[in-house]
């Protein structure tokens, strides 16, 4: 009886955390801080707010649409990858919908004198 009662707590939190929390804030400076606020604007539904910070051709024509239907619910950082001395790609790992099973997602940052900017997208679904 205990286990059981300990495995639907276990269960529970796990449901809190993909489903009402949201993942912590890199700081500011650094390049993760740029695909967070994109992730968080894409976490929260909106999806014209999160495109927005992406140049015109950095994303494909359909991703909007998927945005919308398979939202975006947690992700953690997966990979970076150096591109060249001014540009990162940064691979995350996403809960999407209500199915927990994780989906990678490629954000690339660039920098520019203003800080991190999010330049391209690109997201399995």
């Amino acid at each position: 009886m205990i286990k059981k009662a300990a495995a639907c707590i276990a269960v529970a939190i796990v449901i809190f955390v993909l489903f009402v929390a949201t993942p912590p804030r890199p700081a500011v400076a650094l390049p993760e801080r740029a695909a967070d606020d994109l992730l968080r604007d894409l976490r929260f539904g909106r999806v014209a707010s999160a495109f927005e910070r992406l140049p015109p051709n950095g994303f494909a024509e359909g991703t909007r649409v998927r945005e919308r239907k398979y939202r975006l619910r947690w992700w953690w950082l997966y990979g970076r990858e150096q591109e060249a001395p001014d540009t990162i790609a940064l691979e995350y790992h996403v809960i999407r919908g209500w199915v927990p099973v994780p989906s990678p997602l490629r954000i690339t940052v660039k920098k520019t004198p203003n800080g991190w900017r999010s330049v391209d997208f690109d997201a399995a679904y």
